[in-house]
């Protein structure tokens, strides 16, 4: 009679044991899941930021050389009406 209760209590820990078992190699999924996605966003993250900045730097590159070539042009404009006085001068 007693062996037949240790038999019924030794089912019980092994299905018991079983679904430990399980629920830690679930457990240990869902971790190592959690942390992709973690890594992920992430990289994800700092990939979109650094394209930002170089689109930002390049921008401002374009800005500055468009500013310079305006003022240049201005200049040229500026020189231009001073160049036909000296001419005008020198005659």
């Amino acid at each position: 009679m007693y062996e037949r209760i240790f038999q019924k209590i030794e089912y019980v820990r092994y299905v018991s044991s079983s679904l430990d078992d399980d629920c830690l190699s679930m457990r240990g999924q869902m971790c190592a899941n959690a942390c992709l996605l973690g890594a992920v966003n992430v990289l994800g993250i700092f990939t979109r930021f650094s394209n930002e900045r170089s689109r930002r730097l390049g921008f401002h590159e374009t800005r500055n050389c468009m500013h310079a070539r305006l003022l240049i042009q201005r200049e040229n404009q500026q020189q231009v009406p001073a160049c036909v006085l000296l001419n005008f001068c020198r005659l």
